[in-house]
């Protein structure tokens, strides 16, 4: 039977970097029934770390956008469904120990998240409003 202790030290390393771009296009009908938006950001980001007394970095690649019209058929009823899709792509520097000089070694990660939702409200009362969420309900205001 082997034992193996590993030990872990954490140390700071400067270096990181992060930036981030944001944008957001939107036009409107001109009876307001209609309004359609597209917005979304890319962001790039680099981490160095140190495993094994081995300096490696790390970088990442996101980009997330989403599509949603924010539909008014009445002035008592708005309906905003949405499609969103975000794509994050992990590169590192840090290669496997079990792998054998010269060898091609994919580091490597992406991951893709499609989504769709829907909201929206319903005006009832003079003086009240009722909102529906999927996530938190409907609710009186």
């Amino acid at each position: 039977m082997y034992r193996y202790i590993n030990e872990v030290y954490y140390v700071n390393i400067s270096g990181a970097q992060s930036v981030t771009g944001r944008y957001n296009i939107s036009k409107q009908s001109n009876n307001r029934a209609v309004n359609l938006a597209l917005n979304g950001s890319i962001t790039y980001s680099y981490t160095p770390a140190l495993s094994n007394n081995e300096q490696f970095h790390q970088t990442n690649w996101r980009f997330n956008e989403r599509f949603g019209p924010r539909i008014t058929p009445t002035e008592s009823i708005e309906v905003n469904p949405f499609i969103g899709y975000d794509i994050s792509r992990y590169f590192t520097t840090l290669v496997p120990k079990n792998t054998a000089p010269g060898s091609a070694v994919n580091n490597s990660t992406q991951l893709n998240t499609a989504s769709f939702g829907l909201n929206g409200r319903m005006y009832f009362l003079k003086h009240g409003k009722l909102i529906t969420t999927p996530l938190k309900g409907i609710y009186l205001v």
